[in-house]
């Protein structure tokens, strides 16, 4: 898979022991605070600069924005693991450059497409968070589609609006990475929300904030947020979902009541859970057992209780 490598960076390590320092570089440069020792190694900044550029070029041409990447995550895994090496350093500090760059172009296109919509050209607006997205592509680009379904959604494009947070998940979801998943899954949750607020579509808006809460409450459980978890399960009916748009104190009470009881059910497992990540990194976790810790935490597991418990209840409410 790593053959793109000699696609993406112009030159192999050195097998000369004389330019050793300069093109293979060992123990080099840990990210931007070292780049001004670069001299120091026998690489000039010149030397990087157009290396820089040079890869720049190439992958802006050949659009092989995955494969890019997937190198530089592949880079920066080996060199935790094994630290930093000799045949793979330099390039890792020209790949996260030519990142840097992609990102501030990406950035500035973003900046661009709020000022056309602060002038209600909203149409130039979302074409240019597209261009964004598919010129200057971001290993992190959620952000950028989520402005793009805001634009749409005041446009009255419902439609439009909504397919952005299944483009979002067809493209970022991996049913394999179980931390991406649930990072994922809750932060579209999260913009779902938000979307239904504005549209005041108040009965869906409650049944999303349901699955949104509990959804944030696992994903910070596999951060190992036990202190976030104690005070939840103390405070929950106070802090951690707002009712207000809910004028039905009857109602409130009862919403707020079959969620405690669902959320009650899952302490003992997300607890469990904890007692598993409190004191992992992400990349010390197994995802074999991470899956099955996650087995009976889906946020669709409160889906199907809430339509037994809640969705005819929650039906008088606007629409």
């Amino acid at each position: 898979m790593f053959n793109l490598i000699k696609n993406l960076f112009a030159k192999e390590p050195s097998n000369n022991k004389n330019i050793a320092i300069k093109e293979d570089v060992e123990l080099i440069v840990e990210y931007s605070s070292e780049r001004d020792t670069l001299e120091e190694f026998g690489i000039s900044k010149e030397y990087f600069n157009s290396s820089v550029q040079d890869n720049l070029n190439n992958l802006l041409t050949n659009k092989q924005f995955d494969n890019f990447y997937n190198t530089i995550d592949y880079f920066r895994k080996d060199n935790q693991i094994n630290g930093y090496n000799k045949d793979n350093a330099l390039k890792l500090e020209i790949a996260e450059e030519v990142s840097n760059i992609i990102y501030d172009k990406h950035n500035e296109l973003i900046k661009k497409s709020t000022q056309f919509k602060k002038q209600k050209n909203l149409n130039e607006a979302i074409h240019t968070i597209y261009e964004a997205i598919n010129t200057y592509p971001t290993e992190n680009d959620r952000k950028s589609y989520f402005k793009l379904a805001y634009y749409y959604q005041l446009q009255k494009n419902w439609d439009e609006s909504w397919r952005v947070f299944q483009k979002v998940l067809d493209k970022y979801v991996d049913v394999n990475n179980p931390i991406e998943y649930q990072i994922i899954n809750t932060e579209v949750l999260r913009e779902e929300v938000k979307h239904l607020k504005r549209e005041k579509k108040i009965s869906e808006y409650f049944y999303h904030l349901a699955l949104e809460t509990y959804a944030e409450l696992v994903m910070l459980s596999i951060n190992g947020a036990k202190e976030y978890a104690e005070n939840f399960y103390s405070n929950i009916n106070d802090d951690f979902i707002d009712v207000s748009l809910m004028k039905n104190e009857k109602l409130q009470n009862e919403y707020l009541h079959a969620i405690r009881i669902f959320l009650d059910s899952k302490k003992e497992n997300i607890f469990k859970l904890m007692e598993y990540t409190e004191k992992k990194t992400w990349q010390e976790m197994d995802a074999k057992i991470l899956n099955e810790l996650l087995k009976d935490l889906h946020f669709l597991s409160l889906s199907s209780y809430y339509n037994e418990h809640l969705s005819e209840k929650m039906s008088v409410l606007k629409k």
